[in-house]
């Protein structure tokens, strides 16, 4: 079961939650990820690719780095037809969670 990271619209303050391993948002094709990282290390955080792009290539997860130190922005959502599930939220993967926290925000 998936984490929900609670999303919050542009101008309010981030809601972080703690990392899980599976997480969640609810994907307006606007919405940024943060991913807090005070681990000493990098993470990887994986968009699942839900539907195969128009270019017909096989499902093809993203990875993108969060390094330690930091706060990392994040935005695939803008591709909602790839990424989001038809409940309307997309998932992401993180490779470690010990020191980890993530929040979105929906921006206009």
């Amino acid at each position: 079961m998936a984490t929900d990271i609670p999303v919050v619209k542009f101008g309010a303050a981030l809601s972080f939650v703690n990392a899980t391993a599976t997480m969640e948002y609810a994907n307006d094709g606007k919405t940024l990820v943060h991913v807090e990282n005070t681990s000493g290390a990098s993470v990887n955080v994986t968009h699942v690719e839900k539907v195969a792009c128009s270019w017909d290539h096989a499902l093809q997860n993203v990875v993108d780095a969060a390094p330690a130190g930091g706060i990392t922005q994040v935005w695939r959502g803008w591709q909602i037809r790839r990424f989001n599930r038809p409940d309307h939220k997309a998932e992401i993967l993180l490779s470690a969670t010990t020191s980890v926290r993530v929040a979105a925000v929906s921006y206009p």
